[in-house]
């Protein structure tokens, strides 16, 4: 697969929005690295496991994916 522009955006507990950018080979490797970059962050809150919706929006062409509950 061809690396793709993608951002994520991810709900901590307290329903705080968080949107970043990341470049990825797949949906799951741009939640992964979202979520890795999120968790070294101190003001970000708690991501819940299974609790949390994360949103990928992919560009070139601009695909947007909402994965519910993938076991964060």
């Amino acid at each position: 697969m061809a690396l793709k522009a993608c951002t994520v955006v991810i709900h901590d507990l307290n329903k705080t929005e968080h949107a970043l950018d990341v470049t990825a080979e797949t949906l799951y490797e741009a939640v992964a690295q979202a979520l890795a970059a999120l968790r070294v962050n101190d003001w970000v809150g708690e991501i819940g496991c299974g609790l949390t919706t994360a949103t990928v929006r992919a560009r070139h062409p601009e695909v947007t994916h909402i994965v519910k509950n993938p076991g964060l």
